[in-house]
């Protein structure tokens, strides 16, 4: 550490963030970790998809560019040249967002950024500021073919793929917004403890007074990427493939073509997000499947400072689309341990034997780890005060999401609005309970469907999973009902899966209304096979008393036979019997 501090200190910074970024690559590689996943807001290569949707012309090599923490798929333009582009869809009664931007040491550029528009011109941007992006709005009656883009400055311009804001048209449409807002590592059992008294979540529980309740939804996997791999293609980690670092640099994207995102794209949604997962940013090509991302880097000292900001940009995004059809994801991550900085408020409400640092709060409680470092085991006693922790936080996000829900009741937007309020999964601090790792303390989390359609509020039971969401979603604009959509949606329901595959071992659980099957096996990663015949555990438990079934020969071959038909879907894995 004093080696590193002298070297930082004495070493110019350019050469020092190659250094230093030399020496993480040397990490990862002997780990064998996805090096995707240690992204620094660098420019990256783009696959072309979001432009060839919308040009008809051939484009040179598309770039994925940072600016403002904004992620855009974007087309380099040299000093003082230009380009056309030719339009593929039309734009007649459509809004265009278009966003320039450069990576000029000064605070503006000299010249001018211009758009003309069938040899009109439309935009002139004086002196663009650098180091972000400059947007501009134009609204068009009459459908357009070319697009010509100018560069009058000295430095290289980085041409956004514009954003098309589709009109919401109230007598053939019913949804105009769809609002997805996930909290990193939050439990069902510790949300009600915190929600019992009305004060502390006051806009949450105001807002979804009248909603839907889920207290029996289950996260796909443990962990944040492979979960929101699964919300948002509908897919169980071992169909889409993404669940392990070390394995998941041989998926090309996180998300399968067949998604949520996409989709809505298609039903003339304009796709917005603010991330702060290390899965979901350029270097894993998930940018794409937005019209706009938001990507904060998930650093501990940040997360609580970068989430305060979260619903005046969506809000942003908003009013800019008020006209249009919205679908708002937004990831909150100071829900997640080990709670950094915490605020004063959070800090008067807890008692007087803790530590000052959270940090070494959290570190101390950890006694030893499970088969990954997303399960830690912690002394029970020192555990206690990290609850509290977690609990103070909740309370913070409530004001925090709080402007975004007061914002949807003032600009009268709950109508034609589903909102659903959610997690991505479990924490990891229960001590001896976190055994095993597919438990429900790790998996349980809350699911609140605030649908303008229903009108009193549903407490309900069914057995629900974060696969459902697309479907769910799908189900509200195809008038075939769909199978296995969630009640009151749909009525079909079959058995909630969730699953682990990490490092040599692969860990599930299966949950009907009357059990849950826990099942612990090995994982050969050279070949991906499962192997079903090295288990290590299996344990099955009626869910009413929570007592083990022991020797039951033909419910165990019923949970197997359940799971040999889930993984014969999977085209990336198979199973090993003998």
């Amino acid at each position: 550490m004093i080696l590193k501090k002298i070297l930082k200190d004495f070493t110019p910074p350019i050469l020092w963030n190659w250094l230093r970024n030399r020496i993480v690559k040397y990490k990862q590689n002997k780990k064998g970790y996805d090096e995707r996943r240690w992204w620094y807001g660098q420019d990256l290569i783009g696959d072309n998809s979001r432009f060839e949707e919308i040009f008809k012309s051939n484009l040179s090599q598309p770039i994925i560019c940072t600016l403002n923490n904004e992620i855009r798929d974007t087309i380099k333009i040299k000093a003082n040249k230009s380009i056309k582009l030719n339009l593929k869809e039309l734009t007649k009664n459509k809004e265009i967002l278009f966003s320039f931007g450069n990576k000029s040491n000064s605070r503006s550029t000299k010249g001018d950024y211009i758009i003309n528009l069938d040899s009109i011109s439309k935009i002139r941007i004086k002196e663009p500021l650098s180091n972000r992006w400059n947007n501009s709005l134009v609204k068009f009656d009459n459908d357009i073919n070319e697009i010509e883009v100018i560069n009058n400055t000295k430095d290289e311009m980085y041409f956004a793929c514009p954003v098309f804001f589709q009109k919401f048209n109230a007598q053939k449409e019913s949804y105009k917004n769809i609002i997805l807002i996930v909290l990193d590592q939050l439990d069902q059992k510790t949300f009600e403890e915190v929600e019992k008294k009305i004060e502390n979540l006051k806009f949450i529980n105001h807002f979804f007074s009248n909603s839907l309740e889920y207290k029996n939804c289950f996260s796909a996997a443990e962990w944040t990427l492979p979960c929101f791999s699964s919300i948002f293609s509908g897919k169980h980690p071992s169909l889409h493939g993404n669940f392990d670092l070390k394995i998941s640099k041989k998926i090309k994207n996180v998300i399968t073509e067949d998604n949520l995102l996409k989709y809505l794209r298609e039903k003339g949604f304009s796709i917005f997000g603010i991330s702060k997962s290390k899965g979901h940013h350029a270097g894993y090509n998930f940018q794409k499947y937005f019209d706009r991302l938001f990507y904060f880097d998930d650093a501990l000292d940040t997360t609580v400072d970068d989430d305060l900001n979260f619903s005046k940009i969506a809000i942003n995004q908003l009013e800019t689309n008020k006209d249009g059809k919205n679908f708002i994801y937004l990831h909150y991550m100071s829900s997640h341990s080990p709670y950094w900085k915490p605020a004063i408020n959070e800090e008067i409400n807890l008692d007087h034997e803790r530590y000052g640092d959270s940090f070494k709060e959290y570190n101390d409680a950890i006694s030893s780890y499970g088969d990954t470092k997303v399960e830690p085991i912690m002394n029970k006693e020192k555990a206690k005060s990290i609850i509290k922790r977690q609990k103070e936080r909740i309370k913070s996000l409530d004001l925090m999401i709080g402007q975004l829900l007061s914002y949807l009741e003032k600009a009268n937007l709950k109508k034609n609005s589903l909102v659903i309020f959610t997690a991505d999964h479990g924490p990891n601090h229960f001590g001896e309970e976190s055994k095993p790792m597919m438990n429900r303390a790790r998996l349980n989390i809350p699911l609140k469907i605030f649908d303008y359609k229903n009108k009193k509020k549903q407490h309900l039971q069914d057995y629900v999973s974060q696969i459902d969401f697309y479907p769910l979603i799908k189900s509200l604009f195809d008038e075939e009902t769909l199978e296995n959509v969630i009640p009151p949606f749909g009525t079909k329901r079959k058995p909630v899966i969730s699953e682990s595959i990490f490092n040599n071992k692969y860990k599930v659980s299966i949950r009907t209304t009357k059990n849950t099957f826990y099942l612990n096996c090995k994982f050969d990663q050279k070949n991906f096979l499962i192997c079903l015949n090295e288990i290590f555990d299996v344990l099955i438990l009626d869910n009413i008393n929570g007592k083990p079934i022991d020797n039951d020969d033909s419910l165990k071959d019923f949970y197997l036979n359940i799971l040999r038909g889930h993984l014969g879907k999977s085209q990336i894995i198979k199973i090993k019997n003998d």
